[in-house]
């Protein structure tokens, strides 16, 4: 049927009608400058139903079947439909029949300008508007078309896929999509992974299988996905340009001499596949390794750590008190201790951890920062004892090793120290260590002892050869002894109080808590004093002896020496003498007194037998 638009084009002298068949496609007329047989003003009908194959140039009319106006049509103008209606009809002309040209004489479809390859530039007469431009490509493309094969490709550098900054996707390089003789939509499939899509935006979390001819695509993969290496598919498939329907021509059976149609019966189009393989190898992630003291927080220097997947031994190295970075790919792991730092026991803990693609660490499928191995320090025990095994404080003590020059322990513990009531602990690693007294405790005498211990690899301390649970370093208190005698005699003088004081009479009880001021016994008296110079007097005398006035100054030494009138006493004894009081001698006043009281006591009796007895 024929719809009344009249296309023509400002370039050429020839025009057309837009003409649809029964079915709604398009028809085109198959010869020039020939009618098709309508009466104009009136609509009508005309049946064209005598068809039969073309065979001359099937192909190239197929191809502007398949692909000009009423294909798919990748030949527009940019106008109306009915211009590339118009241009695809010039096409069909081209390789339609040109035999008949009454009443002209020659055929205008020569005037399509060529050049040296035989190809049509694209002018007429000259000329060349969008329609000129279209039909010459449409005609170039549809002769290149019969020798052409149809095909897909694939452009991209590299086929392996990496994984992103935020190790989310493993993502493949751009993959620009081209095609030759094939329409521009494009149907891409992908198989190799859970959760593979195909996306034309980098940062999508989703993908799509449609594409167009020249897109630029990215193969994207969870990282869960990837847990060993992986290969993946990529599939395209798009239809062939190439026309492999059927164009037919029919005639007007009613009018044997009306214009000649061709119609285009669709076939099945050819399809184009194109695979692409790309592959994927698990990415290794950072492990941080710390290796910790139990007590403390603090990275732990000199052991020897190993890594192992199954049986296969992955990494070994020396802990330097800093976190361990390894790489490692996906996988699960054992971090294993084979020697102990010094001054710690070996940890015989096997952690199990795994490694995942997502770049996550998990022990017990809980998630971790960092793989951590604890060692426990073992340390010395020293205890300051006074010969009843009373810890002593204030003593300055001392270790150090062979060469003298340690001076702190692993913890970075002073190993110079005056002791408190509390024993003290050292971290101390494996070696021969000694221990001195540089200052001994007040009331205590010096110990001059030097104490060789030794530490194991396993912490086990020994002194001469035996074991010991703690180093135990005694002193020997200081006494000062009092005796109290007569100038004239030997034995201890009861009754006597006497008082010790320091420099400044404030001092009122010796280290153990005994007063000062006491009564002297028939035993010399014991007193626990610090070094110092004290003074010793006496408050009251005893018995029948005179008070002293003398004030004994004595000094106690540090090393335990008592050191009284420019003298070392003997045995710490200080002696204070006492000198009797003086005898009384009778005057002759006195003897005539006694003799009075006893012959006036000698009549009383006297008397008192007479009166008895008479």
């Amino acid at each position: 049927s024929d719809n009344r638009q009249v296309v023509e084009n400002d370039l050429f002298s020839i025009k057309t009608h837009y003409k649809i068949n029964t079915n709604n496609q398009n028809v085109y007329c198959y010869q020039t400058y020939v009618d098709y047989g309508y009466t104009e003003g009136i609509t009508q009908t005309f049946v064209f139903d005598n068809c039969s194959t073309i065979t001359t140039n099937a192909a190239q009319l197929s191809y502007i079947f398949a692909n000009g106006y009423g294909g798919s049509n990748e030949y527009s103008t940019g106008g109306t439909k009915f211009d590339d209606y118009f241009a695809t009809q010039l096409a069909v002309w081209y390789f339609g029949d040109r035999t008949l040209y009454s009443p002209h004489t020659s055929d205008f479809l020569n005037d399509f300008e060529k050049d040296s390859s035989g190809k049509l530039t694209g002018k007429y007469n000259g000329s060349n508007n969008d329609t000129t431009k279209v039909v010459a490509n449409l005609i170039n493309d549809a002769n290149d078309s019969v020798s052409a094969t149809s095909s897909i490709s694939f452009e991209i550098n590299n086929t392996k896929l990496n994984i992103n900054s935020n190790r989310e996707y493993y993502i493949s390089d751009p993959i620009k999509i081209n095609g030759s003789w094939i329409k521009k939509d494009i149907k891409i499939s992908i198989s190799g992974a859970t959760g593979v899509f195909v996306t034309n935006d980098i940062n999508s979390t989703s993908g799509s299988t449609n594409f167009t001819v020249g897109d630029t695509i990215y193969v994207k993969v969870p990282a869960s996905s990837v847990n060993s290496d992986i290969s993946i598919k990529l599939s395209a498939s798009a239809k062939s340009k190439k026309g492999n329907g059927k164009v037919t021509m029919c005639k007007n059976t009613d009018i044997p001499s009306a214009q000649q149609m061709v119609n285009y019966i669709n076939g099945t189009p050819e399809t184009v596949n194109k695979d692409l393989t790309l592959t994927a190898t698990p990415a290794k992630v950072v492990v941080n390794i710390s290796k910790q003291d139990i007590a403390g927080s603090k990275e732990v220097k000199g052991a020897t750590l190993v890594i192992k997947q199954g049986n296969t031994q992955i990494a070994e190295w020396i802990s330097d008190g800093k976190v361990k970075q390894i790489n490692l790919e996906p996988g699960t792991y054992t971090l294993e201790e084979t020697s102990a730092p010094d001054g710690y026991k070996l940890s015989t803990e096997k952690i199990t951890f795994k490694v995942n693609s997502d770049n996550t660490i998990t022990i017990n499928n809980k998630k971790v920062d960092k793989v951590l191995m604890k060692n426990e320090p073992y340390y010395v025990n020293i205890s300051k004892l006074g010969i009843d095994n009373k810890i002593l404080p204030g003593a300055t003590l001392k270790i150090t090793d062979k060469e003298g020059k340690l001076e702190k322990d692993l913890d970075g513990k002073s190993l110079t120290w005056i002791t408190t009531d509390k024993k003290e602990q050292f971290h101390l690693g494996k070696g021969t260590y000694y221990l001195t007294e540089e200052k001994s405790p007040d009331g205590y005498i010096k110990n001059d002892e030097v104490v060789e211990f030794t530490v194991d690899d396993k912490g086990t301390i020994t002194i001469n050869k035996k074991e010991v649970e703690e180093i135990k370093y005694e002193n020997i208190p200081l006494y000062v002894y009092i005796s109290k005698k007569s100038i004239n005699g030997k034995t201890e003088l009861p009754g006597a109080t006497l008082k010790i004081t320091d420099k400044e009479g404030k001092l009122e009880k010796e280290l153990d808590g005994k007063s000062l001021t006491w009564i002297t016994t028939t035993k010399e008296e014991r007193f626990h004093l610090a070094p110092g110079t004290y003074v010793l007097t006496e408050i009251e005398a005893p018995k029948g002896y005179e008070l002293s006035d003398k004030e004994l100054e004595f000094t106690v030494t540090e090393d335990g020496k008592i050191l009284f009138e420019k003298q070392e006493a003997e045995d710490n004894l200080i002696v204070f003498k006492n000198t009797p009081e003086a005898e009384q001698k009778p005057t002759g006043s006195a003897i005539l007194y006694i003799m009075f009281v006893g012959l006036v006591t000698a009549i009383s009796v006297t008397i008192f037998v007479l009166k008895k007895y008479n």
